[in-house]
């Protein structure tokens, strides 16, 4: 697989937070939730779950539709959208760490010389 990430690259120290949309069941069981999109811009993962409550997949809350589609567009526009109120649907929240962050290297002890075996330059 072909990846854009070239070694030099500001990320290696950046944080970027990653949202992951998932449809599930009311009760948000983990055996129920399927993959429906992942991103790393809070606006595209409004429209992904403005596009599910219109296509009534997903409710926002409350158990009517159209109502559901009128108060994610008012949260919207007030900034105050709570995902806590999404139903049939589950937003996971994944904040990457740099490559060479302290974070990292708890979860990836050998990240740091990793990086470096392969040519990039710590930084």
């Amino acid at each position: 697989m072909k990846s854009n990430c070239r070694a030099g690259s500001k990320r290696i120290n950046e944080k970027k937070t990653h949202y992951m949309l998932f449809s599930c069941n009311e009760w948000k069981e983990y055996s129920s939730m399927r993959f429906l999109g992942a991103t790393d811009n809070p606006e595209t993962l409004y429209v992904m779950i403005g596009s599910c409550i219109r296509a009534d997949d997903m409710l926002y809350g409350c158990d009517n539709s159209k109502e559901s589609w009128k108060h994610f567009q008012e949260d919207y526009h007030r900034s105050e959208i709570n995902l806590d109120l999404l139903q049939y649907g589950y937003v996971e929240t994944y904040e990457e760490s740099g490559i060479l962050s302290r974070e990292f290297a708890g979860e990836f002890p050998k990240a740091a010389s990793t990086w470096r075996a392969l040519g990039g330059k710590a930084g």
